[in-house]
């Protein structure tokens, strides 16, 4: 088995994970938050244990897998690193506005 199908082989991202990052100009923008978080478990790796960040993907086995440079492919994981922050700063802002309202709501004389 030729290297770069060995290292091929280690990514643990769907074939369409695969692809959205292959086709798309923004790839970040067209993942789902799972998708940039974990994954699906039904890439190449179908070991139990197997799903990973897509943004822990190792670079060099992402690279092969996408006939693409490293640093092409850490550019790509750093922006679904940022979008992910962002997109878990905005669940948390809601959270946030969801106590403030429940605590406000629950003050005495309130009208329900």
């Amino acid at each position: 088995m030729g290297m770069s199908r060995e290292r091929s082989s280690e990514t643990a991202l769907s074939s369409q994970i695969l692809s959205v990052l292959q086709e798309k100009a923004a790839p970040r923008l067209s993942l789902s938050s799972q998708d940039l978080e974990v994954g699906d478990n039904q890439g190449p790796c179908d070991s139990p244990g197997a799903v990973r960040l897509v943004i822990r993907e190792d670079p060099r086995a992402l690279a092969v897998a996408l006939s693409w440079d490293v640093k092409k492919v850490e550019t790509v994981q750093q922006a679904c690193n940022q979008e992910l922050s962002l997109r878990l700063q905005k669940v948390q802002s809601l959270r946030s506005l969801r106590n403030v309202s429940a605590r406000r709501d629950s003050l005495p004389g309130r009208a329900a």
